[in-house]
C-alpha cells in the first residue's frame, strides 16, 4: 500500500529532487535467481529444469554482461525511465481506450483523508507532465509533448462531440471566479445547441495507434486542422460535459469509455468529466504519469484551495470552437473508429464490488498488509476458478528514487501457491 507524504506547504514541489537516490540496477546474479524462483509456481518440474538450464546458460554468456552494461549506460538519472515509457506505453499500439488510460470517479459525499508518511520523500517529477501534455499518435511509436513550465491559459471543453478552446486564466495570470467559469461553459452549451455540428473527431483517439497516427499526419497537412490539434495539445486539460446521466452502478464505466467513445480526447493527459446530474470523474492518458499523481493534485486542491466565488471579473475572450477540414477518407475513418470503439466497449465487463463486512483496519489488527490480503484473495479466487496459478502483475511504486514511476511485483510465488492450496485443504486447520 502506498502512502504519499502530504508535505507542508513550506516545502517547494521539487525541493527534494536533488536528494533522491537513483533506482538501483540489480546484479546479474540476483536477477538470475529471482527470475528462476518466480517460475517455480508456474511450471512443471520437467519444464522448470529445462528452462532453468537455458537461463543459466544465458547468464553465463557474454551477452548477459553486454546487456547489463547497456542498462548501466542508460543510468543518467533512472535506467528504467525511458525504457518504461517507450515499451510499456508509446510502442504499445492497441487503442488507449480501456487498454491504457486510467480513470477515477469522484465520490459524491466523501471526506478527504489526511495523507501521512512513515518514511522519506517521493519524486515529484511526474507532476511536470500533468498540464499542457498530450500523447501524439505516430506510426510505430508515439511521442509525448509536454509544456513545462505550462503557460497555457485555456482548456478544451467538449460538449456533444464539439471541441472548444476556453480561457480559464486571465491574460496576466489572474484567477477566474466560479461564476465567470460557469458563464464560459454556458456559452459553449448555447453555441453547440444553436449551430450545426461537426463530426465527432475525438473518436479517432480511440483507434489503434498505427491507424490514428497516419490520419493525424494527414490532418496536420491542412492549416485549419493543424491549428486545432496544436490548441488541444497545448491546452491545460480537457473538460467533458456529458449530456446524459448514468445509474450508480454503471457511472464508473462512463469515466473510462464514455459509453461509446464519443465526447472525449483520449490522448490528453487529463480529462475531467461531468454528467448532467453532477456526477464527475477523471480520465487520463497513462504514458506521461501514473494515476496517483493527479490523485495527489486533486486531493490537495479540494482540501486546501478555497473556491473563488467572489474573485473580480477578468477580461476573458469568448470561447472559440475548433474547426476541422475533413476529407472523405477521414470522415469514413471516424465512422470506422466508432464501430471499433463500440466493439471494444461491448467486450468489457466491469462491476464495482462494495464489501462492508470488514475493511483495512481489521486486516491491520490481524497484522496483515491490506494490499497483501487482497493479493492473496485474488490468488485464491483464481485458483478456485481455474485450478492452477497464473503469472500476476502488481504495480509497485519506485517514487522514492529519482524519476521513479513503477516497477512490477510478481505476486504469484511459491508461498502464494502454498497458501491457496492450504486454504481449501481440509486436513490443514486454520490457526487463530
Amino acid at each position: 500500500m502506498l502512502r504519499i507524504n502530504n508535505f507542508k506547504r513550506s516545502y517547494a514541489t521539487f525541493s527534494n529532487q536533488a536528494r533522491l537516490p537513483r533506482l538501483p540496477i540489480p546484479a546479474l546474479e540476483s536477477t538470475q535467481e529471482r527470475y528462476k524462483r518466480s517460475l517455480l509456481p508456474l511450471l512443471s518440474q520437467a519444464d522448470y529444469e529445462r528452462v532453468s538450464t537455458t537461463i543459466d546458460h544465458f547468464f553465463k554468456s557474454e551477452l548477459s554482461s553486454t546487456l547489463q552494461k547497456r542498462l548501466q549506460d542508460l543510468d543518467a538519472d533512472n535506467w528504467l525511465d525511458q525504457l518504461w515509457l517507450k515499451k510499456a506505453y508509446l510502442e504499445y499500439r492497441i487503442p488507449t481506450l480501456i487498454n491504457v488510460n486510467w480513470w477515477n470517479q469522484f465520490q459524491d459525499f466523501g471526506l478527504i483523508p489526511a495523507e501521512q508518511s512513515r518514511s522519506s520523500a517521493f519524486c515529484m517529477h511526474q507532476l511536470k507532465n500533468m498540464f499542457g501534455t498530450s500523447r501524439i499518435a505516430a506510426s510505430g511509436v508515439d511521442r509525448v509533448v509536454t509544456q513545462w513550465p505550462c503557460l497555457a491559459k485555456h482548456v478544451n471543453v467538449i460538449y456533444k462531440d464539439q471541441i472548444f478552446s476556453v480561457d480559464v486564466i486571465g491574460p496576466q495570470g489572474e484567477t477566474v471566479s466560479v461564476k465567470q467559469l460557469e458563464q464560459q461553459l454556458r456559452w459553449v452549451v448555447e453555441q453547440v445547441d444553436n449551430h450545426p455540428k461537426q463530426p465527432p473527431i475525438g473518436l479517432l483517439t480511440t483507434e489503434h495507434r498505427d491507424t490514428w497516427g497516419p490520419i493525424r499526419e494527414e490532418l496536420e497537412t491542412q492549416t485549419i486542422n493543424a491549428k486545432s490539434l496544436e490548441n488541444i495539445d497545448r491546452s491545460l486539460f480537457v473538460f467533458c460535459l456529458d449530456d446524459y446521466s448514468s445509474s450508480d452502478d454503471l457511472s464508473h464505466r462512463n469515466m473510462f469509455h464514455a459509453r461509446n467513445g464519443r465526447n472525449r480526447w483520449f490522448d490528453k493527459a487529463l480529462q475531467f468529466i461531468v454528467e448532467n446530474n453532477g456526477r464527475a470523474g477523471i480520465n487520463g492518458e497513462h504514458s506521461p504519469a501514473d494515476a496517483v499523481i493527479p490523485s495527489r493534485i486533486l486531493d490537495d486542491a479540494l482540501a486546501s484551495e478555497p473556491m473563488q466565488t467572489e474573485a473580480p471579473t477578468v477580461n476573458l475572450a469568448a470561447p472559440t470552437r475548433l474547426n476541422w477540414d475533413l476529407s472523405n477518407r477521414v470522415q469514413e475513418a471516424i465512422k470506422t473508429a466508432e464501430i471499433n470503439a463500440s466493439k471494444l466497449i461491448q467486450d468489457l465487463d466491469s462491476v464495482l464490488l462494495v464489501y462492508d463486512g470488514y475493511g483495512a483496519d481489521e486486516m491491520k489488527k490481524a497484522k496483515v498488509s491490506p494490499d497483501g490480503w487482497l493479493q492473496m484473495a485474488f490468488q485464491l479466487a483464481y485458483y478456485r476458478q481455474y485450478g492452477q496459478p497464473c503469472p500476476t502483475y502488481e504495480s509497485a511504486s519506485t517514487r522514492k528514487f529519482l524519476k521513479g514511476r513503477t516497477e512490477t511485483v510478481r505476486s504469484c510465488s511459491v508461498e502464494s501457491v502454498a497458501f491457496t492450496k492450504a486454504w481449501d485443504d481440509k486436513d490443514i486447520k486454520a490457526s487463530h
